[in-house]
């Protein structure tokens, strides 16, 4: 396994620090804002060999205001299809999620025949909308040793089994205050395939970005931070096929 502080010299605790408290107070931005605010973020990834690929081309304020209207977004959608998308917004996630994750036999899909509904709308309507071209945020909490490594590893590629929300702006609720714990994850993402959803419908969804289950992701950068917790910096492979040594998620 490859970690950040395996090939270069990791930063002082004060520098760590450092990072952590610059962190917490940058929200509101998009990606490109986010670490133009925090000299010593900016100098640790381009001290990095994957660092200055990475923030070429980053998406500025402007790109990421470029959002189609919703009425231009709906016009593409069935009925179904934009609640499926409000539905997972508005609560259905966890559920939608662990019809991914579970057994997909005959009673299984008659139990859950109506989750599977939304589900095969909601894949369905995101299929219609434009990819997204840019970086986004997310963050995670992984318990699970073995999972958890998977996002340590740089050059390691993680395939999704699940949907997956982002922001294409740091928010309060994608990090902007959350506590720094042993297995946090602040994922800062290239998305080629994830769809904006934020302007469909009835529930209004904070610059969402959404995954579907089989997008894939190389791990780029991992950059420890105080308490255990990790900022990792990954790259979705569009259109490459799926790898024997994939770790799914």
């Amino acid at each position: 396994m490859i970690l950040f502080f395996s090939t270069h010299a990791l930063a002082g605790e004060a520098e760590v620090c450092d990072l952590l408290l610059q962190e917490k107070t940058v929200t509101g931005v998009g990606v490109r804002e986010y670490i133009e605010a925090q000299p010593v973020l900016k100098a640790r990834i381009l001290a990095h060999p994957n660092g200055p690929a990475f923030l070429k081309n980053l998406n500025t304020e402007a790109a990421l205001e470029k959002v189609p209207t919703e009425a231009e977004l709906r016009s593409r959608l069935t009925t179904d299809e934009a609640k499926a998308i409000n539905g997972y917004a508005g609560g259905l996630s966890r559920r939608i999620n662990e019809y991914c994750c579970g057994p997909k036999g005959f009673w299984t899909r008659w139990q859950n025949r109506k989750t599977a509904k939304y589900h095969n709308n909601l894949v369905s309507g995101l299929a219609k909308l434009d990819p997204f071209e840019g970086a986004v945020f997310r963050d995670d909490y992984e318990p699970e040793a073995e999972k958890h490594a998977r996002y340590l590893k740089e050059g390691g590629v993680i395939t999704l089994e699940r949907f997956w929300s982002s922001s294409r702006k740091r928010t309060r609720q994608y990090g902007g205050d959350t506590p720094r714990r042993a297995n946090d994850l602040t994922l800062v993402i290239r998305s080629r395939t994830g769809r904006s959803i934020e302007k469909i419908g009835w529930i209004f969804i904070d610059y969402e970005v959404l995954f579907a289950p089989g997008a894939r992701f190389r791990v780029d950068m991992v950059f420890p931070r105080v308490g255990g917790s990790h900022l990792v910096f990954m790259t979705e492979l569009a259109g490459e096929s799926k790898k024997s040594n994939d770790s799914p998620h």
